[in-house]
């Protein structure tokens, strides 16, 4: 049993690694063949969606790494990495995602009286 979840955690390393490539390619596509066109704010140039999609499909590609070599050799110390690691992206993408849902947050905390 013990070996059938060292395995699972092995092909879920290399799904990991399979789907950065995929996103790592086409942020490679898009930033050769639309350039500055796809930009997520018109004014900041080096913020568009290829650099979004390249830098999301190389922390996918480590994070993959690193697991699938943690799980194949057993070491605590990889697979710790990987689950701090993700535990930060997924704490930073829900308080990002928060604070984009609530235009109002800005205004609620005004309300606050100061102490």
């Amino acid at each position: 049993m013990l070996y059938l979840c060292g395995w699972f955690s092995v092909c879920f390393g290399i799904g990991g690694q399979l789907l950065g490539c995929a996103v790592l390619g086409i942020g490679i596509w898009l930033q050769v063949s639309k350039g500055s066109y796809a930009s997520i704010i018109p004014n900041v140039s080096f913020l568009g969606a290829s650099v979004l999609c390249i830098v999301a499909g190389v922390l996918i590609l480590i994070i993959g790494f690193f697991g699938c070599c943690g799980a194949i050799m057993e070491s605590q110390c990889m697979l710790i990495t990987v689950c701090v690691t993700c535990i930060i992206i997924h704490s930073q993408t829900q308080t990002s995602l928060a604070v984009i849902s609530n235009p109002t947050g800005v205004q609620l905390a005004r309300l606050v009286p100061k102490e």
